[in-house]
Parts: C-alpha cells; structure tokens; sequence
C-alpha cells in the first residue's frame, strides 16, 4: 500500500470495512511517529504500564508495542490519540484541530483487528445462515472456518502482532532514511553557502587589493 496522507488512506480504509488495511495505516504511522517523536512513543508505553526507556532501541520500542496492545486498550486510546494528534484536521479558519471521531476511530479499528476478531471468532448461527445464503456459500465451510479460529486463536493474533510489527518497522526504517536524507541535503546547503561566501569574500578582497594598487600608480604619478 502507498502512503499520502494518514487521514485519507484511514479514512478509505474505514469507509470499506476493511479494518485489516485500516490497522495497517496506523501502524504505518506509528512507526514514523517512533522515529519523529521518540520520546512521546516512550510516554505511551509507560502510562500504559508497558516498561521503555529513550535508551531502548527502535526495534524493542515496536515489539514491546505489538505485544502488548492486543490485551491493553489504553495502549490502544493512546496509541490513536498519539498519532491523531501530529495528523489534527484543520477548519475552515485555518486553526487545527484534534478530531475526537478520528481518536475514536483508531481506538475502534485497532480493538476490532486485534480483540474482537480473536476472541469472539465463533459464528453465531444466524449470521453463517445469513451469510452462506446471501453470498452462496456453503454453510459448512464457513462454520468450520469460524471453528478452526476459536480454535487457533492464538495462532492468528500472533499473525497479526507480526504484521503489525513489520509495518512499523517498515514505516520507522522510511522515516529514517527521510530524515537522513534530509540531514545531508542540510549540510549540502551549508556547504553551498559556505562556498559561496568565500568566493565572494575572495573577489572582494581582488578588488580591494586591485583598487590599492591602481591608487598608489597614480599617487606615484
């Protein structure tokens, strides 16, 4: 998936009912924030009571994150207030704006992907009925499938703590080469203007001494 905007790509997402693609935007942008404001990502963990230190490295930051906020929900609340609060909407006057729908909606995607479709995996009755006759499909298969979930439950939100986490390792690893790259642009800038000051402090001097010279020739004269 291609990035633009976080509100925008969320907000697709959200709209389709494809909260797996919508989770995927958030640890996207969780793993930029990781890189942008360390420190804030550290704050999170803690008030969350999950233990890190500024000294942790990238990498233990994002699995400490992945493993904990499938069982903690204000990991979760603060994770999408976090990430809300770089992506504020701005009004009709220019002011921005934190949006308490786009808070809540993190909050909700991240509890769908992670809690619900793991722990709540068993097909009510009804709804297999409802399903296999209004896309028909077998009955069986999709019962089974809602079976070997319960099941395996564990197996899939490990999947999913996987997934998470290499999102976020994609989107930190981006970050930095960003910042990176931004970093030499600077110092090419620097070196630049550096460069020129001294081809103009140069010139300058030429003249001056050029201009002495002409002036003691005529003083001569």
């Amino acid at each position: 998936m291609l990035y633009t905007d976080f509100c925008d790509d969320f907000n697709v997402c959200l709209n389709k009912g494809d909260y797996t693609s919508a989770n995927e935007v958030l640890m996207h942008e969780l793993g930029a924030t990781l890189i942008r404001r360390k420190k804030d990502f550290v704050h999170l963990l803690n008030e969350s009571g999950v233990p890190g230190e500024m000294s942790d490295s990238d990498l233990e930051l994002i699995d400490r994150f992945v493993t904990n906020v499938p069982y903690n929900k204000n990991l979760m609340v603060g994770a999408s207030l976090l990430v809300n609060m770089q992506n504020k909407e701005v009004n009709f006057d220019g002011d921005a704006k934190l949006s308490d729908e786009n808070v809540k909606n993190g909050y909700h995607v991240m509890k769908t992907y992670f809690i619900d479709e793991n722990y709540s995996n068993a097909v009510d009755p009804v709804t297999a009925i409802a399903e296999a006759v209004g896309q028909g499909l077998k009955l069986g298969s999709n019962v089974q499938e809602g079976k070997n979930k319960k099941k395996y439950g564990g197996l899939d939100i490990a999947q999913k703590q996987q997934e998470a986490k290499q999102a976020m390792i994609a989107s930190a690893l981006q970050a930095k080469q960003a910042n990176l790259a931004a970093k030499q642009k600077e110092q090419e800038t620097k070196n630049q203007t550096k460069k020129l000051v001294y081809i103009i402090g140069g010139s300058l001097l030429g003249l001056i001494v050029l201009g002495v010279t002409v002036y003691q020739l005529r003083k001569k004269k």
